[in-house]
């Protein structure tokens, strides 16, 4: 779920690139590298370093393959931009692990990673862009499932550089809730923490601003920075030390 806070930014570099070029090329892939530091789980007390490796290919027929978008098509009709894809959500493990994991959730056990539907659209309204986009379980339904809200807005644009500002809400069902922020009767047995079984609600809020920097067609540096709010039983959770989740990333992009 950490990816999750700096997906969107990497996946629009393709974008940004393609509408700087003369002519929008049949197929697209921009291979990305760069370091982001995000909490150790949404609500954690210690941050980390993060290396951030990532790939993604798009065809101008809208199918497309990425490292976070999953597998999957994409397509505009009357203005509306939507998506539909298959992506893998990735696992938490309850002690550090290499650069994952983190001994502050011991006991609480593994939540395994599963396949996830992501559904998404969006639509200009001036220079404002809305979207809304939904997260659900096909395996490892225990996961639960999630829909978003976010808005973004351009500050500066020039031929070089954009600079934009974006906020985002996340409303989290009763089964997403339990597995990240809930603690059962086993697991508070094992872990120290008090049972606690949140509800359904918002789950997250994040503001942030993000700035690209187009070197040529084909590299590109972007950045982005903000924080993640936890909100309603999220917020409550024995699990959580900190309700602001401050991240910060950046990437250095190569498209072909």
């Amino acid at each position: 779920m950490k990816l999750a806070l700096i997906a969107s930014f990497i996946i629009a570099t393709f974008a940004a690139q393609c509408a700087r070029a003369a002519e929008a090329p049949d197929t697209i892939t921009t291979v990305s590298a760069g370091v982001a530091v995000l909490p150790e789980y949404m609500g954690a007390e210690k941050r980390r370093v993060l290396p951030v490796l990532l790939v993604d290919y798009q065809n101008k027929n809208g199918f497309f393959i990425s490292s976070l978008r999953g597998l999957g098509y994409r397509d505009k009709v009357d203005g509306v931009d939507w998506s539909a894809a298959v992506a893998w959500t990735g696992y938490r493990e309850d002690h550090r692990r290499t650069i994952f994991g983190s001994d502050a959730l011991k006991g609480m056990g593994r939540i395994d990673g599963g396949l996830t539907a992501k559904l998404g659209a969006g639509y200009h309204l001036g220079p404002v862009e809305l979207a809304v986009d939904t997260e659900l379980a096909i395996s490892n339904r225990e996961r639960g499932n999630n829909v978003g809200l976010s808005a973004s807005v351009p500050l500066m644009t020039d031929k070089s550089d954009t600079v934009a500002l974006s906020t985002a809400i996340k409303y989290a069902d009763r089964k997403q809730m339990q597995t990240y922020y809930g603690v059962t009767a086993a697991q508070s047995a094992r872990s120290g923490y008090a049972a606690y079984t949140p509800k359904a609600g918002v789950s997250e809020v994040s503001v942030g601003g993000n700035w690209t920097h187009v070197i040529d067609a084909k590299w590109s540096v972007r950045s982005v920075a903000g924080v993640t709010r936890l909100g309603g039983d999220a917020a409550s959770s024995p699990l959580t030390k900190h309700r602001n989740n401050p991240f910060l990333a950046s990437t250095v992009n190569y498209s072909f």
